[in-house]
């Protein structure tokens, strides 16, 4: 399972980044673009607590997926508490 956060909120979505740059090590300067082939589900939780677990095989972006709307709805599960105290959007 590959578990994402996001506090960014543009256009009516959360924008999260799905792909890995940098880490415990030096980056190199080249992304790791999500993969199905590496995990089985993509877990999401944005700054209001809304949450998300998406199957891989679902996820149609490798760098980025824009949440809230309509496309992985049916994967929104129970909010849960907000990462940031103030309202957010």
């Amino acid at each position: 399972m590959q578990v994402k956060t996001s506090t960014v909120y543009r256009n009516g979505r959360w924008e999260v980044t799905i792909c890995t740059r940098g880490g415990n090590r030096s980056w190199s300067g080249v992304a790791k673009l999500f993969s199905a082939a590496r995990c089985d589900q993509l877990f999401v939780l944005v700054a209001d607590g809304r949450r998300w677990f998406i199957p891989s095989g679902d996820v149609a972006g490798r760098t980025k997926v824009a949440l809230g709307g309509p496309k992985y709805d049916e994967f929104e599960v129970e909010a849960g508490r907000a990462l940031i105290s103030n309202d957010v959007h």
